[in-house]
């Protein structure tokens, strides 16, 4: 089984891709899946031409979105929203949902699917809702409002000031010049994966600001900005926006940025992670006992 995958920019042409449930105009491009080694997510890009739209359906699975460019509506559990880029949400297992793009752009948006799609017939676990409506009109993304409950927002100021990583399950100075902003999780009714913005300070030097580590669930890395180096099992890899790096559960790694930017990517945890032990240092663990 592969422990990693480096998966390097969009792809060159993309196959449309047709729901049970009946879609117009929509593309998918797979990124990481069960062919990858992936035991506990899907990870794709997905576009929506102009007039295109994806019919009301469900699932036994989350799916969580991150609009990368442009504009759509998405109607989740019967109530619909209008996205723009740096929109993020989910729909969560069951719930009946649908998208249409009515604007003049493609939209495109970074998807993840969790737990994993088992591969039933044709359709890939997606079950149609025929009378569920494409929506037409939808109300813009406010985090706070109980309307919005599996939706939010993404902006800058959102960032927390950068220093050692303080996440449930770590005391943080494992990882350094960090900072991270939570979005698909428990506070919008994730259960079986979330994701969080995060960002490197430009440090300098050769030293890596997470030191090698390993755990015991699957990350993803989507590079949003800036430009980056990841170790992965003792391989390095040059990482820019559009990049993809997926790790699976035990593998060694370590990340930093390159230049004088910052370096900001989206991150993946599925299965949730614990609440103790989040992660592992190799190094610390050789360390004899004193």
């Amino acid at each position: 089984m592969r422990k990693f995958k480096v998966h390097r920019d969009a792809p060159a042409g993309l196959e449309a891709f047709a729901s049970e449930a009946g879609s117009e105009g929509f593309k998918t491009d797979t990124l990481v899946s069960l062919e990858d080694g992936s035991t506990h997510v899907e990870i794709s890009v997905c576009w929506l031409d102009p007039g295109g739209f994806i019919g009301g359906h469900l699932h036994p699975f989350e799916e969580s979105f991150y609009v990368l460019s442009g504009e759509a509506l998405v109607s989740i559990d019967r109530t619909s929203h209008h996205l723009v880029t740096d929109d993020f949400g989910f729909a969560p297992v069951s719930a009946p949902h649908a998208w249409s793009n009515p604007f003049d752009e493609p939209v495109t948006w970074y998807r993840v699917r969790s737990p994993q799609p088992r591969p039933v017939g044709e359709f890939n676990g997606t079950y149609p809702v025929e009378e569920y409506p494409v929506p037409t009109d939808g109300r813009t993304v406010r985090e706070l409002h109980p309307r919005s409950r599996h939706l939010g927002h993404f902006d800058l100021t959102d960032m927390t000031p950068p220093g050692p990583l303080m996440m449930p399950g770590t005391h943080g100075h494992n990882i350094r010049n960090v900072s991270v902003r939570m979005m698909v999780d428990d506070v919008l009714g994730s259960i079986h994966h979330q994701t969080f913005m995060v960002k490197f300070e430009a440090a300098g030097g050769s030293q890596f600001s997470g030191s090698a580590h390993y755990h015991d669930f699957e990350e993803a890395y989507f590079v949003v900005s800036g430009q980056g180096e990841t170790e992965l099992e003792g391989e390095r890899f040059v990482m820019r926006p559009g990049d993809l790096v997926w790790v699976a559960s035990g593998t060694m790694h370590a990340w930093r940025a390159l230049g004088d930017q910052p370096l900001r990517f989206i991150e993946l945890m599925a299965p949730r992670p614990p609440y103790m032990n989040l992660l592992f240092s190799e190094a610390t663990w050789r360390e004899p006992a004193e």
